[in-house]
């Protein structure tokens, strides 16, 4: 393992991670955005390059690794201002598995910017019930710009995706019509 950083303000900030199994792990056990993971160059780790529950993930340049961010458990933060490519797998992966966040979203993803040779850029998995993304740029070769669980909860708004010659994917398609319905059947939550 790389970096691991645990409860309340402990961060993991302007360090260069790689040749590990998971790169930084951030588990701030319940306390919802305490601590982040910003300002990191991780790349080259055989699972994940950041993996975080509950933590802010921002400006970190991240490639090179099977996943390139996964934000997992209550999730209750935001992935923002990332540069993220090359990764095996996926580029951002979203799995909170909670509906801790009452009416407000549980998971952010802003600003960012994934370049996907082969795997999907964007996942949401697993019941992941409110997720907002918002302003990001998705570019992928070879699987989804952004895919979402059919039982998860997207909000999604200016989401760029593009395919190797530029013109978009049928999959920016795909998440604008999934977005609509699944914010429309949280509208009543």
């Amino acid at each position: 393992m790389g970096i691991e950083v645990g409860t309340y303000s402990i961060a993991a900030s302007q360090n260069t991670v790689y040749h590990y199994y998971n790169g930084i792990i951030g588990d701030f056990q319940g306390n919802s955005g305490t601590g982040a993971v910003s300002a990191n160059r991780v790349y080259d780790n055989s699972n994940a390059g950041i993996a975080v529950q509950e933590s802010n993930v921002r400006g970190n340049i991240v490639y090179s690794n099977a996943y390139g961010i996964a934000a997992g458990g209550t999730y209750n933060a935001d992935v923002r201002n990332n540069v993220v490519y090359a990764n095996s797998i996926v580029g951002i992966q979203i799995n909170a598995n909670s509906n801790n966040g009452g009416v407000q979203y549980l998971g952010a993803v802003y600003h960012n910017t994934v370049y996907q040779p082969a795997g999907d850029a964007l996942r949401v998995l697993n019941n992941s019930p409110r997720v907002n993304v918002l302003n990001n740029i998705f570019w992928t070769l070879a699987g989804y710009d952004i895919n979402v669980d059919p039982t998860s909860g997207l909000r999604s708004e200016n989401c760029r995706a593009a395919a190797a010659s530029g013109t978009p994917r049928a999959s920016q398609a795909r998440c604008m019509a999934r977005a609509a319905r699944s914010t429309s059947s949280l509208a009543g939550l």
